[in-house]
């Protein structure tokens, strides 16, 4: 007997343990005109912080998954350079690269700032909506010397995600420090797949060693 369609095709997707999860702030909404603030009705937005080195140095990458208009964004990030300094020629916003990375099954652009300006501090702290609502938040990217490993998890026991989350830690943590690690998922269905990114960078010559993978 063969098994239905909808339970053999199934579209895996990444459930991150270490999420960044942010209340919106209504007053932070990017626009280049005066006009209120367009409402929202989500409580919480959810982020997955990616571990990826950055191409540029001190670079910013900017989730786009969800970003419906790509021409909104632009918009938006160049009105940090609305009030640059005219004397120094220094913009906040310096532009993006042109490729798009990816972090499990998310998209992100490389943006260059001014290091320390307020463009630069904004878009890595502050709850920044678009026009059409979308939050919009950066993230720095890793420095070239760090040592992240990543690696995909299988047939894990089937455990709530919360002791799920709890051993995975429990497990990992002789062996590094955790950067990220979560579950994978088909149509919502967990199936004993997960995946972890572990921090080998040495933080202090002092640190006893962790044991090897």
């Amino acid at each position: 007997m063969s098994l239905p369609h909808d339970l053999i095709d199934f579209t895996s997707t990444y459930h991150s343990f270490r999420s960044t999860i942010l209340t919106p702030v209504s007053t932070a909404v990017i626009k280049d005109t005066d006009e209120d603030p367009s409402s929202s009705n989500e409580l919480t937005v959810e982020f997955v912080k990616q571990y990826l080195k950055g191409i540029e140095k001190n670079s910013i990458l900017i989730d786009i998954t969800d970003i419906k208009d790509a021409h909104m964004l632009r918009k938006a990030l160049q009105v940090f350079n609305k009030d640059a300094d005219e004397e120094n020629g220094c913009d906040d916003y310096c532009d993006r690269l042109p490729s798009t990375r990816r972090y499990l099954n998310r998209s992100f652009i490389e943006t260059s700032w001014t290091k320390d300006s307020p463009g630069y501090k904004a878009i890595l702290n502050t709850d920044i909506r678009l026009e059409d609502g979308t939050f919009v938040r950066g993230f720095l990217s890793l420095p070239d010397n760090a040592k992240i490993v990543r690696f995909k998890l299988d047939r894990l026991p089937l455990k709530a995600p919360q002791r799920m989350r709890k051993d995975m830690e429990n497990c990992l943590f002789e062996y590094s420090r955790v950067s990220d690690l979560g579950i994978n998922r088909s149509h919502d269905c967990f199936t004993g797949q997960g995946y972890a990114a572990l921090n080998l960078t040495p933080a202090d010559a002092n640190d006893l060693p962790f044991e090897p993978l």
